[in-house]
């Protein structure tokens, strides 16, 4: 239900393969271990608890993410990550249609870079 990806993979797959005794299987041949580790706690942790849609543009007073637009989960989960985590889970995001996630992610990296100086962000990103 929170990624459209394998939603859609999922109701093709019991379409074709009604009569497959395994089940359905679902391909995520483009999302490392690491990265489907993450995707799945955040979706366990959001099945009962959906996420917020984060507002964009984001208020250009806003400098980190708070409370006000995302839930401390979010926060604590996304600011564990290392910068090349972050970009890894939101290619991941993408690719299996997490809406939510991707606006977390894409949103976490729009503020680290927001109020950086061109050399800062280069000192950050390599």
């Amino acid at each position: 239900k929170l990624s459209g990806y394998v939603k859609e993979l999922l109701e093709v797959a019991n379409e074709d393969d009604s009569d497959n005794e395994e089940g359905a299987k679902v391909d995520v041949m483009n999302v490392g271990k690491d990265d489907l580790a993450r995707v799945i706690e955040y979706l366990k942790y959001h099945k009962e608890k959906p996420a917020r849609s984060i507002p964009a543009p984001l208020p250009k007073d806003m400098t980190e993410l708070t409370t006000d637009i995302v839930s401390k989960w979010d926060i604590d989960f996304i600011k564990k990550l290392t910068m090349e985590e972050v970009f890894s889970l939101m290619l991941a995001a993408d690719f299996m249609i997490i809406p939510t996630l991707l606006e977390l992610t894409t949103a976490y990296v729009a503020l680290m870079v927001g109020s950086k100086s061109e050399e800062e962000i280069n000192n950050t990103f390599t």
